[in-house]
């Protein structure tokens, strides 16, 4: 998946697969989930909204129109 993506995105895909396979990313990736969890991610998708709410999951537009409303911002 990693290589189709990097085609697509007009990359060498050999070159960014010999990347990965030499963990030229990994403290990066683990950085970032360490800022997730951090900020309290369990679940794919998770949305932060305003940097007040951790909606996670696949949620129904409620969920995001209460969120809004919550920060005096309701959609139409």
């Amino acid at each position: 998946v990693l290589r189709a993506c990097a085609r697509k995105a007009g990359l060498d895909d050999a070159a960014m697969q010999a990347e990965v396979d030499a963990g030229k990313f990994k403290g990066e990736v683990d950085r970032r989930v360490g800022e997730a969890r951090a900020q309290g991610v369990q679940a794919v998708p998770t949305f932060i909204v305003a940097d007040k709410f951790a909606i996670q999951g696949a949620q129904e537009y409620g969920v995001f129109k209460q969120a809004m409303e919550r920060l005096g911002v309701a959609p139409k």
